[in-house]
């Protein structure tokens, strides 16, 4: 929307369009997120070249990205960091809801459980939490749950977006 609103150029590469989705392309800018939500994992950012690679969290700044890695290798989560001070990271992030909702939600529609428009959609509320760099400790303030470690731990990969490949 950010970019919409100052007439910046943006396309979102993903697996069901290699050449990225452009807003030019949609009669609305709603219809242009709709089918970017529907179609664009965690996964297809890296993929895709959505985003560059950082060295390390600590080049990390507001509005960068950290996809968690399973272990497989294959990017499945995404938190957007929000700010950064000199002890902490702090990131938004939207989690899945617990499995019985979903599951019902999936029995009710199970072909639209990805997208945002549908009464089966398996997002949740958008959930807050801190990196703290000293420890690595990982506490998700939303839900009150602290993961030791986390931060060093898992499989994290810390991105910029691509801001030259928007525009091809």
């Amino acid at each position: 929307m950010f970019a919409a609103a100052n007439n910046l150029p943006l396309s979102i590469k993903n697996g069901s369009n290699q050449d990225g989705y452009k807003p030019e392309d949609f009669n609305s800018i709603s219809d242009y997120y709709q089918k970017v939500a529907l179609t664009t994992g965690a996964s297809d950012l890296c993929t895709y070249d959505n985003v560059v690679q950082l060295n390390d969290y600590n080049s990390a700044q507001v509005g960068d990205l950290i996809l968690v890695y399973n272990d497989e290798g294959r990017a499945h989560h995404t938190q957007v960091i929000t700010k950064v001070t000199e002890n902490n990271i702090f990131v938004a992030q939207g989690n899945f809801e617990s499995f019985w909702p979903r599951m019902r939600d999936y029995l009710l529609d199970p072909k639209n459980t990805d997208d945002p428009y549908s009464i089966g959609y398996k997002g949740a509320n958008i959930q807050l939490g801190i990196y703290f760099k000293i420890d690595g400790d990982y506490y998700n303030t939303t839900l009150g749950e602290m993961y030791p470690k986390y931060l060093f731990n898992s499989q994290l990969g810390f991105y910029k977006w691509n801001f030259y490949g928007f525009n091809p």
